[in-house]
């Protein structure tokens, strides 16, 4: 199944002036900035860096073994850039203005950096949620916070970096960095936004209605990009008000958000009919549940959760899942340990969770079978003597279109 490296196969010889920049570029420079180009790429300023230099430095720096005894699902992004690299459409990219924030005191994980493509534009890169356990806590704490730091340091890079001048840019991003680009696109100052051509969120989370019925959101719209794969779970955490992209992927489940797994052909993605059954009762689960928590049970389920992770003494997911006999050992003394109230009040909340799947799932059986809402019990089966014929059984793929 072709995919985002045979994307480069294809198209990597034709520059961005001989073959304009499309959606699937969009893509290759979102999971550009997940690579850890500290101290290789500049900060802000004038100063910049080829991509095919910066891709140098990278590799003199890591051994290809350490990169892939990684086990994030964001380690592929090195071999990634290096093909970009060696290809004429991406390898004389400007890299500039990098900057990779991480605040544990305020929750907040913010990594950012600008490619100057061939054709005059920009194109603004930021990083979804990297291994961290700060970076995801601050995911989670976007189902109650209207507005979290790394947002505000989105808004603030936009603001610095684009304020003056002219120029035409793109914001985009994957998963939380989908989530910042439309974010910090709608809030920037008005001459920012003048400046913005297109937003891309690459299977990127919502955001609560407060956020979405501001004014400067509304005006964004149009010129949003939403990208999700078949089984997304991530882009219906929350609302987003825009219409999805939904592309085939070769990965399953929650794999499907690895956006090298997308499905390409020529110079476009794939593309899928709808959101498959266990994205739209993943999707069903988490609106019922979430709208059953007021926002301080939310946020001390989720303040409840961290701390728990955070039990460990571990700062990534990846030295959770290290060693997972010890870090199971530490989380369940850590649980044990919380006074009875904390306890009871984070079972009470996960349990809701778990009857809301349940809800959902009946729900979706009843619609399966053609069942009324006020079906009281299961109709009754004739016994064999007084039927002539065997009873015809519904069709169920027929009822599955109809869905």
């Amino acid at each position: 199944m072709p995919n985002m490296m045979d994307y480069l196969e294809w198209r990597g010889d034709l520059t961005f002036t001989a073959d304009p920049f499309n959606d699937v570029d969009n893509l290759a420079l979102s999971e550009l900035v997940y690579v850890d180009l500290d101290g290789i790429v500049p900060g802000s300023g004038q100063e910049s860096i080829t991509l095919e230099e910066a891709s140098r430095l990278f590799f003199e720096k890591h051994t290809r073994e350490e990169l892939l005894a990684k086990e994030n699902f964001t380690r592929m992004a090195p071999f990634f850039m290096e093909r970009m690299a060696a290809s004429p459409r991406f390898k004389g990219t400007k890299l500039f203005g990098y900057t990779n924030y991480i605040n544990e005191k305020t929750e907040a994980q913010m990594a950012v950096m600008s490619c100057l493509l061939d054709d005059g534009t920009v194109y603004v890169a930021f990083r979804g949620t990297d291994d961290t356990v700060v970076g995801w806590k601050e995911d989670f704490n976007l189902s109650f916070m209207s507005e979290t730091e790394g947002q505000k340091k989105a808004v603030q890079y936009l603001n610095r970096m684009y304020g003056g001048g002219r120029g035409k840019i793109r914001v985009g991003g994957h998963s939380k960095g989908g989530n910042f680009a439309v974010y910090a696109s709608a809030f920037a100052l008005k001459s920012v936004r003048k400046k913005i051509i297109a937003v891309y969120t690459n299977d990127g989370p919502g955001f609560r209605p407060e956020v979405t019925g501001r004014d400067s959101y509304r005006e964004m719209l149009p010129k949003i990009v939403s990208i999700v794969p078949e089984s997304t779970i991530v882009s219906v955490l929350l609302e987003n008000d825009v219409r999805h992209c939904v592309v085939k992927s070769s990965a399953g489940g929650i794999m499907q958000h690895d956006a090298l797994t997308w499905q390409v052909l020529g110079k476009e993605f794939v593309r899928a009919e709808k959101r498959d059954e266990s994205s739209r009762f993943f999707d069903t689960t988490m609106r019922n549940w979430l709208s059953g928590l007021p926002d301080g049970e939310r946020e001390g389920f989720v303040d409840s959760l961290f701390a728990i992770l955070r039990s460990t003494g571990a700062g990534t997911l990846e030295e959770i899942g290290s060693d997972p006999i010890r870090s199971g050992t530490e989380i369940i003394r850590y649980i044990r340990e919380m006074p009875k109230a904390e306890q009871e009040e984070f079972r009470g909340v996960v349990g809701r969770l778990l009857r809301s799947g349940q809800s959902t799932l009946t729900e979706a059986v009843k619609k399966r079978l053609g069942w009324g809402e006020n079906t009281k019990r299961l109709p009754e089966i004739p016994k064999k003597e007084e039927s002539e014929s065997p009873e015809e059984h519904p069709d169920e793929n027929a009822e599955q279109n109809k869905e």
